[in-house]
């Protein structure tokens, strides 16, 4: 919803409706997930009475969702089906996460080990499911790493060269564990 009222304020605002990014850390990585890969229809296979309780975000004006989602940037965070992603759905994304993270999992398990919490699938399984796809899919990983590692500046210097990669149509499939840059 965001999104539709910032390019339906594109002009406004000053957005570039052809080259749209989501990104977020922990929760707000899960958040920009969902947003580029679930839909109302899995949605609703996921989460009984989502639509009920939240409301339908598959309504409103498709005029002004006129838009090009052009990549992820996830810091922490995790999906809840890497096969819901598909060829034509893949996007770029670049990973952040601490391979022994207890909040978001990194491979497969329930949300801060909760149990009755839905099943996340966090960068391990993402990663390996765009590279499947073909899809540019670069992870930094911090082997020993809980939730929030990297450094601001290690992180916005790798996602800068990550968004200037998929401007140019370079194609990356790098999984880097420690501070490695993926700039070159």
């Amino acid at each position: 919803t965001a999104i539709h009222y910032l390019v339906a304020h594109s002009d406004e605002y000053s957005v570039d409706k052809n080259w749209v990014f989501v990104g977020g850390q922990s929760a707000g990585s899960i958040a920009a997930l969902c947003t580029a890969y679930l839909s109302q229809k899995n949605a609703n296979n996921y989460f009984e009475n989502i639509a009920d309780d939240l409301g339908n975000f598959d309504t409103g004006s498709t005029a002004e969702w006129n838009y090009k989602l052009r990549g992820i940037i996830s810091m922490w965070g995790a999906f809840i089906n890497p096969e819901i992603i598909t060829s034509s759905t893949a996007l770029p994304t670049i990973f952040f996460q601490g391979a022994k993270d207890h909040t978001v999992p990194f491979n497969a398990a329930h949300i801060a080990r909760c149990s009755t919490s839905t099943l996340l699938y966090g960068t391990y399984p993402l990663y390996n499911r765009l590279k499947e796809l073909n899809q540019t899919a670069i992870a930094h990983v911090d082997p020993n790493g809980d939730h929030g590692v990297f450094t601001n500046d290690f992180r916005v210097k790798n996602i800068l060269c990550f968004l200037n990669d998929v401007k140019h149509g370079k194609k990356k499939q790098e999984y880097l564990l420690g501070e490695k840059d993926n700039c070159n």
